[in-house]
């Protein structure tokens, strides 16, 4: 493999390798010292990493969730305007319990308050229904209203939870803590 490596990398400044249950492996011009985007093209290095350190690393997520983040990042990589992109977004899966039955997300159109809840929609309901296909999730719009996530569980029991003035990470927060 590493021989396959040393060649390719005459052309290719980072390769990576999946190597399945045998893990990872990073073939690069680089040292040790080296972040993955700097190139240093008179060293080539070349790293296995275990499977074991693998899991290790993505602590806590299961096979579906690591290869939907994979399959993000490389969508992402896709419709980047340069080869490695500034920054890289990478929205998490949420799966929700037994016990949630619905959610609803009240906004404004147009309202201030209810931007951060639009750039939610935008950025993460996409991703969330794709993982919940089968989860209703209501979006009601309605002008000069305060945005609101009502989440309906077991019995119909139903809480209510502001959403005025919160940027679109802090609902994906909100929206995690009331999945688990």
């Amino acid at each position: 493999m590493s021989s396959i490596a040393k060649l390719l990398a005459q052309y290719i400044d980072n390769i990576i390798v999946t190597l399945g249950a045998r893990g990872v492996l990073i073939a690069r011009h680089a040292d040790s010292s080296t972040n993955l985007l700097t190139s240093k093209k008179d060293k080539l290095q070349i790293r296995h990493y275990p499977a074991d350190l693998i899991q290790k690393i993505v602590n806590g997520l299961n096979e579906e969730e690591c290869v939907a983040v994979g399959f993000q990042a490389a969508l992402l990589a896709l419709q980047a305007p340069q080869a490695v992109p500034d920054k890289l977004e990478v929205n998490w899966a949420i799966k929700f319990g037994s016990k949630l039955k619905e959610l609803r997300i009240h906004l404004c159109q147009k309202g201030e308050t209810s931007k951060g809840v639009r750039e939610f929609i935008e950025k993460h309901y996409v991703n969330i229904k794709s993982q919940n296909p089968k989860f209703p999730i209501l979006i009601r719009e309605c002008s000069q209203i305060e945005p609101r996530l009502w989440a309906r569980y077991d019995k119909g029991k139903e809480d209510s939870y502001p959403l005025a003035n919160l940027s679109a990470d802090s609902i994906l927060a909100k929206l995690e803590s009331i999945a688990k």
